[in-house]
């Protein structure tokens, strides 16, 4: 196998004839990058949002960045890259209350969302914006909330100031992977045959490169993503579907957002990619993480998500690789990666 890391593009990707030039709102439409997509929008219920919340826009991005370094969450959820990909499958929205960066979500019609604040005082805000948005005659949950926030909600009797009774539910399809982002690139042990053993297929059918995601290849980035779901019939899956409008959605905002990621070529075609970011000053997470579906690309997932540990996060301790979503086989393989601990979250049900 033929292994290289370089920030550079072959020139049989950078100057793709179909390349159409980017949103001219995003700068010189002089260079080729994203293509456009029209994809659906659906319609944010700002009519039903308690008063004062906003949708999230690009713009908002300096003031959730800066809430997150002053308070590094742990939840894959949480980065502005993460929440503005899926701001309209969540409807969510947003304000700063009592100093802290609180997030509703609207996609369930019949009640609010209420994710975990980001402050100085997170459980006594939380059980505040419930309370307030009780008072105003809507139902609500809590969920996505860390074990950790669940301990201080419980013992600092703020339930009881707000006269609130909840119930604790373990959230397990949401719970977080983390792994060693040493283990990950190394793959030494017997706990990693089985991935040992993929990898070395692909490796002898296939000749790649590893290259680093930038302006040039975002585009190329889109092109496998429709061929991606050209093949997974994503038209057919609602699930897919919306996942499919979010990554268009984060590419076709690549330079704003700036998150990272890395590329694996062959023969000047990207086949597998993949889309991370920083989580916390020892945790990168990776959100997004495709590669070719066809058979005879067996194990590319394996090569990809490798790189992704020895190149893109190898200044971070641990990688955060989400959560399963309750779906069996997405959970094996997660499993199969030996994560060193889990990020456990819950929902609160007010009563």
């Amino acid at each position: 196998m033929r292994s290289t890391w370089t920030g550079a593009l072959p020139r049989a990707i950078a100057g793709h004839a179909n390349a159409r030039p980017r949103d001219p709102a995003r700068g010189n439409g002089n260079t080729t990058t994203a293509m456009v997509f029209n994809v659906p929008r659906p319609t944010i219920h700002t009519s039903t949002m308690p008063r004062g919340y906003k949708p999230i826009e690009i713009g908002d991005k300096d003031t959730f960045d800066g809430y997150f370094k002053r308070f590094p969450p742990e939840i894959s959820e949480y980065t502005f890259t993460n929440l503005f990909m899926w701001r309209e499958h969540y409807h969510f929205s947003w304000q700063l209350v009592d100093g802290c960066l609180v997030l509703l979500s609207r996609k369930d019609p019949s009640k609010i969302i209420a994710f975990p604040p980001v402050g100085e005082e997170p459980a006594r805000v939380l059980t505040k914006v419930v309370a307030d948005i009780k008072a105003e005659g809507l139902a609500v949950e809590c969920h996505r909330i860390p074990e950790s926030l669940v301990h201080v909600i419980k013992q600092s009797g703020q339930l009881g100031e707000f006269k609130l009774d909840i119930d604790v539910i373990d959230d397990r399809d949401n719970w977080d992977y983390v792994y060693r982002t040493m283990d990950l690139a190394t793959l030494e042990g017997p706990r990693y045959a089985d991935f040992r053993k993929k990898l070395s297929r692909f490796n002898r059918d296939h000749q790649v490169e590893f290259l680093k995601l930038d302006e040039t290849s975002v585009g190329k980035c889109l092109e496998m993503q429709e061929e991606w779901c050209n093949l997974k019939a994503c038209k057919e899956s609602e699930g897919l579907s919306r996942e499919n409008a979010a990554i268009k959605d984060a590419f076709q905002h690549w330079k704003e957002l700036g998150f990272f990621g890395c590329i694996m070529v062959e023969d000047g075609r990207i086949i597998a990619y993949t889309l991370g970011d920083w989580l916390n000053p020892t945790t990168a997470v990776c959100h997004i993480e495709k590669a070719n579906p066809r058979p005879s690309f067996f194990g590319a997932y394996q090569a990809i998500s490798r790189h992704f540990a020895t190149n893109c996060a190898k200044d971070f301790e641990f990688i955060n690789r989400e959560q399963d979503i309750g779906e069996p086989g997405l959970r094996r393989a997660k499993e199969s990666y030996n994560p060193t601990s889990m990020v456990k979250k819950f929902i609160l049900r007010v009563k």
